[in-house]
């Protein structure tokens, strides 16, 4: 967006001389808010409420509205998709006016904290709020992981995850679909390549099992792995390889593999999207290489953690970020007494997502040696598989993922590792005499 600069006539009669001025906007789909807070001396006060249309008509009577005063702060919450645009135009224009006010997007959680921000979600109340916060300069703007197309990442990685929960839900219609036809095919995986290739020949074959693992065999561009691992698990299929499915089930089934292809092909697609976005940006790149170093993390687990959590200064601590990353339990409390319940569902689902498919990972597929994968042992031993193991370890992950960020540090596989059993041997015995210093101390 282009527009023609204006020279700013300072010596307006709505302007009061000594005063401070501050807009709060309160942004929606088809309307917004905007209010106008005048600060002399110590007294605050609210000049004028408007509404405005989110259009170009709109958003020209809004400029026209607030550039009388001359603010020197704008503050609107960073409420989504319907802030974006916005803040393009407020940029824009703040910059070719000559005007040079300072606009903060609020953290929404962080609006609410505040005492006097509104409990009602009235707009013109939203805004007063919002306005009162601009004139006294105590807002707190949420400017992201430093990446400058922010909304961009945050969209790929989202529908990303949404494709592969439904690639997930499709691979799963298919053996019930399988089931329902009474062929109980022990050890199908549709994560791996010659499942893969045997579903999509089941689909496209009208026959029985065995003639769709014949096709598979005789088929000269599938690779010879793939052919050795369908042998291998054809041999325990037995009987079930002379039946075949319905009619109805052999389109359903068609329909099925068709879809999942189209998926896979949009997630290669958003791949793509994401690391050139990763290459045009070095910043990225830095804090994109802490997090993809940490074991079962991939680039789009990584830009989806730091779109996500945006900045990672708003957590004091780590469980303010587990809680936030939904990996923390809740606490019920009644008197004297507290106990521990399941993980706080209210919180970032993608984050969680993101988390929980990096635990799973660290214990069924990556075979490197580490601390997380140590931890991912004995929690196996200990609990068996499922989503307690895989929540704790993901838990674990989210940790070193905020240490990361928080001292800009590279993975340390090894980090509670000794290299010589002198060092090893040194810190047992460090430990051993702060222990008796702290014995000691309570006996005195």
């Amino acid at each position: 967006m282009e527009y023609k600069k204006q020279h700013i006539n300072f010596s307006h009669r709505l302007v009061k001389r000594g005063a401070i001025y501050g807009v709060g906007i309160d942004v929606h789909k088809h309307s917004l808010t905007a209010a106008v807070a005048e600060k002399q001396l110590d007294a605050i006060k609210i000049v004028k409420v408007q509404p405005f249309t989110t259009d170009d008509t709109g958003y020209a009577q809004f400029w026209a509205f607030v550039s009388k005063y001359f603010p020197k702060t704008f503050v609107f919450e960073a409420s989504g998709v319907y802030s974006t645009y916005f803040h393009e135009f407020l940029d824009t224009r703040n910059r070719s006016s000559g005007l040079n006010a300072t606009i903060d997007r609020l953290n929404p959680r962080v609006a609410k904290q505040m005492h006097f921000a509104s409990t009602n979600h009235r707009d013109p109340i939203d805004a007063k709020s919002l306005a009162t916060i601009a004139v006294m300069g105590i807002a707190q703007p949420f400017h992201g992981f430093g990446a400058s197309d922010t909304s961009k990442i945050k969209e790929l990685t989202r529908t990303y995850l949404r494709y592969s929960r439904d690639c997930t839900r499709i691979k799963n219609r298919i053996k019930r679909l399988l089931d329902r036809s009474g062929i109980y095919l022990r050890g199908l995986d549709l994560e791996t390549n010659w499942g893969c290739y045997f579903t999509e020949a089941l689909a496209k074959n009208k026959g029985t099992v065995m003639d769709a693992i014949t096709q598979v065999l005789r088929d000269s561009q599938i690779p010879s792995i793939s052919k050795r691992a369908l042998e291998k698990h054809a041999k325990q299929w037995g009987f079930y390889q002379n039946r075949g499915l319905q009619p109805e089930y052999q389109e359903l089934l068609d329909m099925f593999v068709v879809r999942l292809v189209f998926l896979n092909s949009c997630m290669a697609q958003i791949e793509n999207l994401l690391n050139n976005l990763v290459a045009s940006d070095q910043t990225l790149q830095k804090q994109v290489g802490f997090i993809a170093a940490v074991p079962g993390l991939s680039v789009s687990s990584a830009l989806t953690i730091l779109s996500e959590i945006g900045d990672i200064s708003y957590f004091d601590n780590y469980r303010s970020f587990l809680n936030y990353a939904g990996l923390a339990p809740t606490i019920h409390a009644s008197g004297e007494q507290s106990r521990i319940g399941r993980i706080n569902r209210k919180s970032n689902t993608f984050l969680r997502t993101a988390f929980y498919q990096a635990g799973k990972s660290i214990a069924t597929n990556v075979k490197e040696k580490s601390e997380l994968k140590d931890l991912a042992g004995r929690m196996l031993v200990r609990y068996g598989k499922g989503k307690r193991t895989y929540m704790k370890i993901a838990a674990k992950v989210a940790r070193i993922v905020y240490s990361l960020l928080k001292k800009g540090e590279w993975y340390n596989p090894f980090h509670g590792y000794h290299e010589t059993r002198e060092q090893a041997t040194k810190v047992i015995k460090t430990r051993i005499d702060r222990k008796k210093k702290s014995f000691r101390r309570i006996a005195n």
